[in-house]
């Protein structure tokens, strides 16, 4: 149905709490505290300027940026992967995984990239050695499963 995207909060009672830019066939977000600032944002894509960060409570958008990987996303997680204080959004498009968080500066930046050799599926985020450490999980078209520590 033409128009029926919409990125809202609606609150538990049903009520429209915020809203931004609809019918724009939007894409997928991760959740998570990209600025170190102890409060929920969320990243989006598919948005008609790229991607956008969105302060959670609010719906102030925090920043925009041009998409940081060309392509459909194929999924979206996130974890404080690197241990610095501030969430990373990890995003998947054709062969290539991001990692995308707030810059000291307030602005939205690329943390890192890694190029797979074929077409990825969505990320998970898992301790697969029982170690305590978090890992990257991510499969690709040919079958091969591959777990990135912190790069």
């Amino acid at each position: 149905m033409a128009g029926a995207d919409l990125t809202a909060l609606i609150d538990k009672g049903g009520q429209l709490v915020w809203s931004d830019e609809s019918g724009k066939g939007l894409g997928t977000f991760a959740f998570g505290d990209f600025d170190g600032d102890g409060a929920l944002e969320t990243i989006g894509t598919g948005f008609s300027d790229g991607w956008r960060c969105y302060d959670v409570r609010s719906g102030a958008v925090e920043w925009r940026m041009p998409a940081p990987v060309p392509g459909s996303i194929a999924g979206m997680a996130s974890a404080d992967i690197n241990s610095d204080g501030r969430w990373e959004a990890l995003a998947t498009a054709g062969a290539t995984l991001c990692a995308v968080n707030t810059d000291e500066n307030g602005a939205g930046r690329i943390v890192w990239r890694w190029e797979a050799p074929g077409a990825l599926g969505p990320p998970v985020v898992a301790d697969v050695e029982g170690d305590g450490e978090a890992c990257i999980v991510v499969g690709d078209a040919a079958g091969m499963v591959y777990a990135l520590g912190e790069p």
